[in-house]
């Protein structure tokens, strides 16, 4: 364990079913997860909420591996909310899913990777995003945490 940025301790937890980074610049450190993972192509999930803030800006970080933007997530993931957005991700051919939002973005996360046996990165916003027990995540699921700030992630 080393002290970061504004003091807080920075540390990397890997164990089955998880592998847990937490710290500053998480998203920054994304593509690096899809490298690990052997994934090229994701499929990134957000809501309305962070779609101008911290969505893009994993998208900017993804580069060429963010293959498509869905901020289709909504409270309770209706059923057609995500049939919609299974044809979205047929469509681009993505080799994993990425989640940054809350419990409705993980929620919609979880059901799609559940579709498809799609790996998972997800980058909770809220507390309770984070209950990701061994029931609601696949085994290749990797959680990213960082600092919450009003539009999102560092």
């Amino acid at each position: 364990m080393s002290v970061g940025k504004g003091g807080m301790n920075t540390f990397q937890y890997t164990a089955l079913p998880a592998r847990v980074l937490f710290g500053f610049g998480t998203i920054a450190k994304v593509a690096d997860e899809l490298v690990s993972l052997g994934r090229k192509r994701a499929f990134v999930l957000s809501d309305p909420h962070h779609a101008t803030a911290a969505a893009a800006r994993l998208m900017g970080a993804l580069g060429e591996f963010g293959v498509q933007l869905s901020t289709d997530a909504v409270m309770h993931t209706p059923v057609e909310v995500t049939e919609r957005v299974m044809r979205k991700l047929a469509a681009c051919n993505a080799d994993c899913i990425v989640a940054l939002g809350g419990g409705s973005t993980i929620g919609l996360a979880k059901a799609l990777a559940l579709r498809t046996d799609l790996p998972q990165i997800v980058l909770p916003t809220t507390c309770a995003s984070y209950a990701c027990t061994s029931r609601g995540i696949s085994p290749s699921t990797s959680i990213a945490l960082g600092n919450r700030l009003q539009d999102g992630f560092r």
